[in-house]
């Protein structure tokens, strides 16, 4: 099923309807870290280990499981 996805640029938003498996696949940069979010990791300014969140270069922040930032990590060299 084809769900609303939200696409989070530096000083916009655009929403498309598309499967979030497929676009997780578009490309390698993108982390699926929930089953609702994808991280573009080429946008990442920096990883808060003992708050849990991602900031985004954008400023956005992004809440991550604990578990999940190894991988977020080593993804990122």
């Amino acid at each position: 099923m084809k769900h609303k996805m939200i696409l989070h640029m530096r000083d916009s938003q655009v929403g498309f309807r598309a499967p979030i498996r497929e676009v997780a696949k578009m490309s390698p940069d993108f982390y699926r870290r929930h089953k609702s979010f994808i991280i573009n990791i080429k946008n990442i300014k920096r990883v808060d280990k003992s708050n849990e969140v991602v900031e985004m270069s954008n400023g956005e922040c992004v809440p991550i499981a604990v578990g999940k930032i190894s991988e977020l990590l080593k993804m990122m060299g």
